[in-house]
Formats: structure tokens, sequence, C-alpha cells
């Protein structure tokens, strides 16, 4: 089997993780839009400060989650870097010791290598992840505006 296979099969664990995280960091993160409507339309109106309590505890609790949750996400992207740096460092310091590839190739193939770990560590690499949820926010909008 391919190194590059194997590697990737290796890290669908990680991937899956990492999408579930998303899932729930998108689903949290309609929190604050949710407890603003009702607020202005349940609370307001009724004058209910029970409402207004529960609903401040609601709110909160999911923010708080929301932001465990991105924690608990930027550290397994985290943990998926080291691991990558690890398993393809070794492959890229192995193609060095036989001298397969020349000097510039294995250059590049450290340079590549450092710029995966930059880019898995950034956080637009959750953005990458975030980016299919999109529509089902653009859905949601449109429908709490009809």
């Amino acid at each position: 089997m391919r190194t590059s296979r194997r590697l990737f099969k290796q890290a669908r664990r990680a991937t899956v993780i990492a999408l579930l995280f998303s899932a729930c960091i998108n689903i949290l993160m309609l929190a604050t839009p949710l407890y603003t409507l009702q607020l202005f339309d349940t609370v307001v109106p009724s004058g209910s400060v029970e409402t207004l309590v529960v609903l401040t505890l609601m709110a909160g609790v999911a923010i708080l989650a929301l932001s465990l949750i991105e924690l608990c996400s930027d550290r397994i992207l985290m943990r998926a870097s080291l691991w990558l740096d690890h398993v393809l460092g070794q492959h890229v310091l192995e193609n060095g010791r036989r001298g397969t590839a020349a000097a510039v190739e294995r250059r590049a193939d450290g340079s590549a290598l450092r710029q995966l770990k930059i880019f898995l560590t950034n956080p637009a690499a959750a953005s990458f992840l975030d980016a299919p949820w999109t529509p089902a926010f653009l859905i949601v909008n449109r429908a709490f505006r009809a």
C-alpha cells in the first residue's frame, strides 16, 4: 500500500472526530441568535423574569459548551499536526538517508512538511471544517426571516 494511502487511513479517525466537533461548534453558534430572537419574541412582550433567567442560563451553558468544544477541537488539530510531523518527518528523513532524492527535493519536502504543520495549527484549518455549514446557516437565517 502506498505511503499516502496508509497515512490517510490512519488519519481518518482524527478527521472524523474533528468534523463531529465542527458540527457541534456550528450548532452551538446558533445559541446567541436564537437567544436574541427568543428574548424579543417572548420575554419583552410578556415581561416574564423567569423566562429571561431560563433563557439566559440555557444560552450561557451553550456558550460555555461552545468554548470547551472549540478548545478540544484546537487540541485535536494540534495533535494531528504533531502526528503528521512525526510520521511524515520520518518518511522525509528516510528518503534523505537513502539518498534517493536530490538535495533540492529533500529541502522541498521539508518545507512542505513545515507548511502543512503551520496550516494545521492555524485557525484557518478550522474554517475548512466549518465551510460545509454555511448553507445550513443561510437556510436557518432565511427561515427566521420569513
